[in-house]
């Protein structure tokens, strides 16, 4: 718009040097007059923002680049305005998988230009670098990348087959001096490929329910066996602890019932002396005639009888 502006004022400053020219000496001056400003006008150029300026001089590209904003040059050199902002490119494309699947798949690139490598790119190649270096082997690395992998496995390994691909443009657009991003937005396959893969993730589905079903029945059958050998284990214990406490009761009666009969046995051995010796005592006295022996001791001394006689 500056620039236009600028353009504008020597056009109407020119006109109305002409037109004063004219009134005063004639066609001839008015026209010199023109021819100046028209000159002047060629050699201003515009490089915008974002831009590279690319002087070249009947064809020949300059090592100099032109900042942004309004630039001098001569009327015989041209400025070529190449951007070097992001810019973004989407397509769609066909490729094959590992198994012979086609795939269609669409990507975006979003690439930039380094502004020190604008002459060099524009000297070797053109403005339409991108269709040249970089769209050819964005295809040919998505390609490589897709026929590395099943079609089955793509939309689950999207972000690493991207990964991949701008791994390897990133290495090759680094030597011209550009920024490079490719995303894979979408794979598309054919009908008879989908049908195919929706009637396996269905049996795959069932396949897994009826696993699941057999496993849960698995899991309570085991659950009810060990249930029940807990049960037994405990049910055998409380028989084990109840006969030992038979046994104990048992034997407790018996050892009572031992020394019931021990003491009593030793009350009668008791009893028995006893009697014996009132026996004795009883025996000699009912064999007593009434007389009193003369002599009466043991092995020491005798026993005088004091009666008189």
């Amino acid at each position: 718009m500056f620039l236009i502006f600028i353009l504008g004022i020597l056009v109407l400053i020119g006109g109305i040097i002409a037109g004063f020219c004219m009134e005063n000496h004639g066609w001839s001056v008015a026209g010199a007059v023109v021819c100046v400003i028209l000159v002047i006008v060629s050699c201003i150029s515009s490089v915008p923002t974002g831009y590279t300026g690319i002087l070249t001089t009947f064809g020949a590209v300059a090592d100099t680049t032109l900042p942004n904003g309004l630039n001098w040059h001569a009327p015989w050199q041209k400025v070529v305005a190449v951007s070097n902002k992001e810019q973004t490119f989407t397509e769609t494309n066909l490729a094959f998988s590992a198994d012979l699947q086609e795939v269609k798949y669409t990507y975006t690139v979003k690439y930039s230009l380094a502004a020190e490598n604008t002459p060099t790119i524009y000297r070797e190649i053109g403005s339409n670098y991108f269709n040249v270096l970089i769209k050819p082997q964005v295809n040919n690395a998505i390609k490589t990348q897709l026929g590395l992998s099943k079609a089955e496995l793509m939309t689950t390994q999207r972000v690493a087959i991207q990964n991949e691909i701008n791994n390897a443009m990133r290495s090759y657009a680094s030597v011209y001096g550009i920024s490079i991003q490719v995303f894979l937005d979408d794979f598309d396959f054919t009908d008879l490929y989908t049908d195919a893969i929706e009637a396996k993730q269905v049996a795959e589905q069932e396949a897994l329910r009826d696993k699941t079903q057999q496993q849960m029945e698995t899991e309570r059958a085991s659950q009810q066996a060990e249930r029940a050998r807990i049960q037994a284990e405990s049910a055998a214990e409380v028989a084990k602890i109840q006969a030992q406490s038979n046994y104990e009761v048992a034997q407790l009666e018996a050892d009572a019932i031992a020394y019931r009969g021990q003491k009593e046995a030793e009350a009668k051995a008791a009893m028995a002396e006893v009697m014996t010796d009132t026996l004795i005592d009883y025996e000699y006295a009912s064999r007593w005639d009434g007389v009193l022996p003369k002599y009466m001791g043991g092995d020491s001394a005798p026993i005088m009888d004091m009666r008189g006689e």
